[in-house]
C-alpha cells in the first residue's frame, strides 16, 4: 500500500499496482478544483484515504489516482474541456500498463467528462496501445458528473469561479452542445462494450466558503437532471451530500462506498467473459504445404479445409491420393485431425495424424504415421 498525502499530477500508484497477478486497474479521476488526493480525502484522517479501501477489499485489483491541472483548463466553443490534455493522459496511462487488463474509472464531477473524452480519443486516433485502454474498460462510476442535462447553471457557476472565465462557461448554462455530442457518443460506446455504470448525484447545495471560493449563496452544482446518464438499466442515485462531500464517504458503511464496492464486484463478475476462449479461427480455404520427413525427399500436399463451428472438415490431397479429414477439432490455437486412405499401389490403408498450432496465417503441424513423423508449415493460398 502506497501512502499519498498530497495532490500529484499524473498517475500515482496507490494499492496492489505492482502485482503482476492483478486482474483489473481502478483509476480515480477528480474534477474541477480538485486533486488526486484532496478530492477523495475525508475530513476525518482517522478513517484513512478511502480509495485505498478498494485496494484492501479487492486484493486482486490495482488502485491508482489521476491528477491533472483542472484549475487552468478552459472551455471554448471549439473543443471539449481538457481535450488536448486527454491525449496526454492516454499516453500516461499506457506508460503504466493500463489497458493490459480490465479497467474501471471512478470519477467526480468534470472527471467523468474527462474519462469519456479519454475513451473517445482512445478509439479515434488509431494508436494500438491507446485502443486497448478503451477495449478493456469494463466499468465507469460517475459521481456528480454533468452529462448533458437541460440546466447546467450550477456547474457553469462553479466552472466560472474555479477557472476564472466568463464567456466560455456561459455556454454551459443551457445544454452545452459539446457535452450533448460527447455523451451521445458515450452511450453508443457503452452499449457496444457493455460497460457497467453507476451514477450518483448530490441533493444539497454547496455552501459559501467551500473550495476557498466566494460563493454569493449556496448552489446545487449538478442536479439530478444534469447527472442523469440515461444508461439503460441505471438511474442517478441521489445522496444527501453536496458537490464536495459526495465523494468523501466517512466510513465503509457510507452509502457511496457500499455502492461502489458492489459496483467493483459487479464489474469483476462481468469481466468473467474476458476469460472465455477466443473465437474459433476460420480455417476455411485451400492451404499449401511442403512436408519434410527424415530420409525422404520433401513433397507437397494441399489441404482443402472447411469449418463447422469448432469442427474441422475437408480433404487432404497427397501425391498418393486424396483423403477425407476425420476428428478435426480446433481448441484455441491448437488444431488436430487425421486422414485415412489407401495410397496408390498400396495394399492397405494408411492413417496419418496431424497436430499443431495456428500461427497467424500459417498452420505449423506435425504428422505421424506408421513410418514415423514429419513436419509441415501450411499457408493459405491467396
Amino acid at each position: 500500500m502506497t501512502s499519498i498525502s498530497g495532490d500529484l499530477d499524473g498517475l500515482s500508484a496507490l494499492a496492489n499496482c505492482e502485482s503482476s497477478s492483478r486482474i483489473c486497474d481502478v483509476i480515480f479521476v477528480h474534477g474541477l478544483g480538485g486533486g488526486s488526493h484532496s478530492t477523495w480525502a475525508g475530513t476525518d484522517a482517522a478513517h484513512g484515504f478511502w480509495p485505498s479501501w478498494i485496494g484492501e477489499d479487492f486484493g486482486n485489483v490495482g488502485v491508482w489516482t489521476l491528477g491533472y491541472r483542472a484549475d487552468v483548463s478552459a472551455w471554448t466553443s471549439e473543443s471539449m474541456p481538457l481535450a488536448d490534455r486527454g491525449t496526454a493522459i492516454l499516453e500516461t496511462l499506457a506508460n503504466e500498463g493500463i489497458g493490459e487488463r480490465s479497467v474501471i474509472f471512478i470519477t467526480h464531477s468534470m472527471g467523468g467528462i474527462l474519462a469519456k473524452q479519454i475513451l473517445r480519443h482512445a478509439t479515434s486516433f488509431g494508436v494500438k496501445r491507446w485502443e486497448s485502454i478503451a477495449d478493456r474498460t469494463r466499468g465507469i462510476a460517475f459521481i456528480a458528473t454533468p452529462h448533458a442535462g437541460a440546466d447546467l447553471a450550477g456547474f457553469a457557476e462553479l466552472a466560472r469561479l474555479v477557472l476564472r472565465t466568463n464567456e466560455q462557461v456561459a455556454e454551459l448554462r443551457a445544454h452545452h452542445p459539446r457535452l450533448r455530442e460527447l455523451h451521445a457518443w458515450f452511450l453508443k460506446f457503452q452499449s457496444d462494450q457493455q460497460i457497467v455504470c453507476r451514477t450518483f448525484c448530490e441533493t444539497r447545495e454547496l455552501r459559501p466558503g467551500m473550495l476557498g471560493l466566494s460563493l454569493p449563496k449556496g448552489i446545487l452544482v449538478v442536479d439530478q437532471t444534469s447527472a442523469e446518464p440515461h444508461v439503460p438499466g441505471e438511474v442517478a442515485i441521489p445522496l444527501d451530500e453536496d458537490h464536495v462531500s459526495i465523494c468523501k464517504p466517512r466510513d465503509r458503511n457510507a452509502p457511496l462506498y457500499k455502492s461502489l464496492k458492489r459496483f467493483v464486484a459487479d464489474v469483476l463478475a462481468a469481466r468473467a467473459s474476458d476469460a472465455l476462449p477466443a473465437q474459433t479461427v476460420d480455417l476455411t480455404g485451400e492451404w499449401i504445404a511442403e512436408v519434410a520427413r527424415k530420409g525422404l525427399k520433401p513433397y507437397q500436399i494441399t489441404l482443402d479445409l472447411e469449418m463447422m463451428g469448432a469442427r474441422l472438415l475437408g480433404t487432404v490431397h497427397y501425391p498418393s491420393g486424396d483423403a477425407g479429414i476425420h476428428d478435426g477439432t480446433i481448441a484455441g490455437d491448437r488444431v488436430s485431425f487425421r486422414t485415412v486412405h489407401t495410397p496408390q499401389f498400396a495394399d492397405r490403408a494408411a492413417e496419418i495424424r496431424f497436430e499443431g498450432t495456428i500461427a497467424g496465417d500459417s498452420l505449423d503441424l506435425i504428422l505421424q504415421d506408421d513410418e514415423g513423423h514429419g513436419r509441415l508449415s501450411a499457408r493459405r493460398r491467396t
